[in-house]
């Protein structure tokens, strides 16, 4: 008999294991192995599948890529005004339907990984879903996934001699009618998937009866073994769902709400399952994305509002419970969408996307920078790789669950993947630090922030990265008793930096503040924009650039109402026809860098 087809066997042996009428499914295998305790420090994932891949550039909206979004994808254009704001930056956004998700980043409980992928992607959802579960490399077939290789690292034996008395819950937990490769380790199915958790099936006893010594009688053997773990882990789930509650109304009609509805029922409860995984469907846009007569309307914003809003209520819900410092949850889906939408007011599959990790314990930054877009996307042009996903996946063993270096490089594989700085090392900072930000002005990075007092503070060191991961001090300023605004200005080396504020208190103890990110357009060039307000005419004058560049001006809906090239020190722009009002200046050079200036037009 091949594997998937008793696989296939197993799992209908256990469909009388039930709850109202839809099946609950647990996994093990066939080779006997010595029982042990399991390693593990009681802290909970939720994974949260967003299926058929989704378009992360009218997710994550790259402001300051304005321009080259609407030459690209206009008929699925967001108006730059519905762009949900994010503390920080006032260069990337969120999509409009994700109020909840913008609150949670911007009190410190989000955070985004941009660009995320491998080398050498895939556009199959079947083999691209294979490779974000097995965390292999496009080129090689790994049958098994992380999430299955974690648990079999820290719980010695799994998935056989599970349950037993050390530990009696599900190894992992998975929302829907078909166990995924995800937690399929080298041993086995390591987890089990629920469909309804109101009636379970009552467990009977703990026994496997036996079966002749014959090769099908080893796998009635492990079918009656299938049936003895459900039995046992649905036992386990009743208890945790009559001990458990919901401190919160979760959205209706909304399905990922209603999962992660159970998921925080079950924690609540007491389950101390470390994995569970959750679906959201729908997000294979190629037709009718948007609304024709709304773009924030349509298929997708109703998918991000669900996605959002059960979010926001699942974190609410852990948060009231005083759950929330022990679970944190991951969005990922198979791929990301092309630069240039289609015909067909959708997107086609594509490389990269936003990855977002959210809880107490994160890190509330964006880690990487927008896309730099080409003015002018073809069908083939794609988002550049930035993170590859497996450092997310190893951050979150390492940081995370505390696994070792050398074990997660096993679960990984084999291979080590660079570290990324998803989770606050210390959620609770010392004082009130408000405005936190970082801005280019005339060439140089100006970082500023607040604070009410500082009576227990001795000074602020200023932190300086070009990767976001090595940090150097570059400077302090001293606390004042009575706090107020700092600023601290520096003159980065690249382009892209990121910069921390080190609060240092006078017993020598310190926390960093999030990570602040700014890409400078800086070419040492002088740029002078006159008369401003302007009523017939711009003057723009550029001095010291070392290339021609693109002059483009953008009305408040981020339509191009002009465009030239700059070729000489001065060029003039007429603007005597256009309606009174704010306009935004794009100067884009031949590496696509923008530089952007706010412009007034009012006539006499």
């Amino acid at each position: 008999m091949k594997r998937r087809d008793f696989i296939k066997m197993a799992s209908m042996a256990t469909m009388a294991c039930s709850v109202n009428g839809l099946p609950v499914h647990a996994f093990g295998q066939e080779q006997a192995i010595n029982k042990k305790t399991r390693n593990s420090n009681g802290k909970i994932l939720v994974l949260i599948r967003l299926s058929g891949g989704n378009d992360g550039l009218n997710t994550l909206v790259p402001l300051d890529q304005y321009s080259a979004l609407s030459a690209a994808r206009s008929n699925i254009l967001l108006p730059s005004s519905s762009v949900l704001s994010l503390n920080g930056t006032s260069d990337t956004g969120l999509h409009p339907a994700m109020t909840a998700m913008q609150n949670l980043y911007n009190n410190g409980k989000l955070n985004i990984i941009q660009g995320v992928s491998y080398p050498d992607p895939n556009y199959s959802h079947f083999r691209a879903t294979d490779i974000f579960s097995s965390a292999s490399d496009s080129s090689l077939y790994i049958n098994s996934g992380w999430i299955g290789r974690f648990i079999e690292n820290q719980f010695t034996g799994a998935p056989l001699a599970y349950p037993n008395p050390t530990f009696l819950d599900p190894l992992s937990i998975e929302i829907g009618y078909q166990a995924s490769s995800l937690i399929y380790g080298n041993n086995g199915l390591n987890g089990m998937t629920v469909s309804n958790i109101d009636y379970f099936y009552n467990i009977q006893n703990n026994f496997v009866d036996p079966a002749p010594n014959t090769k099908g009688g080893n796998e009635l053997t492990y079918v009656r073994l299938i049936a003895q773990q459900t039995e046992s882990y649905t036992s386990r789930i009743q208890l945790a769902t009559q001990g458990g509650t919901n401190s919160v109304t979760y959205p209706s009609n909304n399905d990922l709400a209603d999962q992660l509805k159970i998921v925080a029922k079950l924690i609540s409860g007491g389950l101390q399952t470390p994995v569970y995984i959750v679906t959201i469907n729908g997000f294979d846009t190629h037709n009718d994305q948007v609304d024709s007569a709304d773009h924030t309307q349509g298929e997708h914003a109703s998918l991000l509002g669900k996605l959002s809003s059960a979010i926001g209520a699942f974190q609410q819900d852990l948060e009231n419970q005083s759950l929330d410092n022990k679970v944190v949850g991951m969005t990922f889906s198979e791929f990301g969408r092309r630069i240039k939408s289609n015909g067909s007011a959708g997107t086609d599959h594509g490389t990269s996307e936003p990855v977002f990790v959210f809880g107490s314990a994160v890190n509330p930054a964006i880690i990487g920078a927008n896309p730099v877009l080409p003015a002018n996307a073809t069908v083939n042009d794609d988002l550049p790789l930035q993170h590859d996903f497996r450092q997310i996946y190893s951050t979150i063993l390492t940081d995370w669950f505390g696994v070792s270096a050398a074990n997660t490089q096993a679960i990984m594989n084999g291979n080590n993947y660079n570290w990324l700085p998803i989770f606050s090392p210390n959620t609770t900072l010392p004082i009130s630090l408000f405005n936190a930000s970082v801005k280019a002005e005339h060439c140089e990075a100006l970082i500023s922030w607040e604070t009410a007092s500082d009576e227990l503070v001795e000074r602020y060191d200023i932190l300086y990265s070009v990767d976001a991961l090595a940090f150097e001090k570059i400077g302090a300023v001293e606390a004042r008793s009575n706090g107020g605004m700092y600023t601290f200005k520096h003159n980065p080396s690249h382009d892209l930096c990121y910069y921390k504020i080190r609060i240092v208190q006078k017993d020598s103890t310190y926390v960093d503040s999030a990570i602040l990110s700014l890409r400078m357009f800086c070419d040492t060039r002088d740029v002078l924009i006159y008369p401003n307000p302007a009523d017939t005419q711009l003057s723009i004058t550029i001095r010291g650039s070392s290339s021609a560049l693109s002059l483009t001006l953008l009305n408040i809906e981020g339509a191009v109402v002009r465009y030239g090239m700059n070729q000489n020190d001065t060029t003039l722009i007429p603007v005597y026809d256009l309606p009174e009002g704010v306009y935004t200046l794009v100067l884009t050079d031949k590496e696509y860098f923008k530089e952007f200036h706010k412009v007034v037009i009012k006539h006499a």
